[in-house]
């Protein structure tokens, strides 16, 4: 046990603390300035330019999907090019080995996720007011409205009681959790290419191209959307679960379920390359 948890230290310590690593933050919390700039701009309050700034667009997923699962996703490649497998495996196990490169994978995704978001939100307080001073509190509501912001969002800016705090902090939990999810999920198939193609330009290249296969196969085969994982990866948006808590206990396991198959698939495919080269 020892041994495998300094193997996933390792792995994280080389995925979150190295320059890709703080690329994938820059970069996305660049592509939130971007997404958002209008909004910044017009003098918009920090929510608005928030949700603006990190809303999933169908042509910003296909951008932040590589960006947020880079760091981890040449794991292995880099592994096989400095032929590293070949002092760690003796100390470990194939299993113990691969299971590291997984659970790397999801908790750096995760850290990207979050992190850069949570740093976009912090500029935004400084640089953005937090509501339109010369707009009363109705004729707010009513822009917001006009725009698709959501009702808890609403009744935060007439009562800001807890409740409805709460209900914005877990609707945003939600939402970047799901997506750091679905950014794992890609990243784990683009780790089983990384083990068929060993160049880092096929895998860099390979999320996007795995992004709108997913697009196309769920659409042309006419699968229900609660089992379309570009859709559980924006929290449900266009699914309807029930609700927040089983919104969130249905997405983590139909992606659990997906790790497991993914993982087993890396497992094999490692072992076999590792095993042959």
């Amino acid at each position: 046990m020892l041994i495998f948890l300094r193997s996933l230290i390792i792995d994280l310590k080389r995925s979150c603390l190295s320059v890709s690593f703080c690329l994938a933050i820059s970069l996305s919390i660049l592509i939130f300035f971007l997404n958002s700039m209008e909004s910044i701009q017009g003098g918009m309050p920090t929510l608005w330019c928030y949700l603006n700034g990190t809303s999933l667009f169908e042509d910003t997923m296909p951008i932040l999907i590589p960006i947020c699962i880079f760091p981890c996703a040449i794991l292995f490649l880099e592994d096989w090019n400095t032929q590293y497998f070949r002092n760690l495996i003796p100390r470990t196990s194939f299993f113990k080995y691969s299971i590291s490169k997984i659970i790397a994978l999801i908790l750096t995704s995760l850290i990207i996720c979050f992190t850069s978001r949570i740093i976009f939100l912090i500029v935004l307080f400084v640089i953005t007011p937090l509501t339109i001073e010369d707009l009363p509190i109705s004729e707010q509501i009513t822009l917001f409205q006009q725009h698709g912001i959501g009702t808890s969002i609403l009744n935060l800016y007439q009562s800001p009681v807890p409740n409805e705090i709460k209900s914005i902090f877990l609707s945003s939990f939600l939402v970047v959790f799901t997506f750091a999810l679905f950014c794992a999920f890609v990243g784990l198939i683009a780790l089983n290419i990384s083990v068929l193609f060993t160049n880092i330009f096929v895998v860099l290249g390979s999320p996007i191209a795995i992004y709108y296969f997913i697009l196309e196969f769920f659409t042309l085969l006419e699968i229900p959307s609660q089992w379309n994982p570009i859709l559980l990866g924006q929290a449900a948006i266009f699914c309807n679960l029930g609700g927040t808590l089983n919104t969130f206990l249905i997405t983590t396991s139909y992606f659990i379920v997906g790790f497991i198959i993914i993982g087993w698939i890396f497992l094999w495919n490692s072992r076999r390359r590792i095993k042959n080269g």
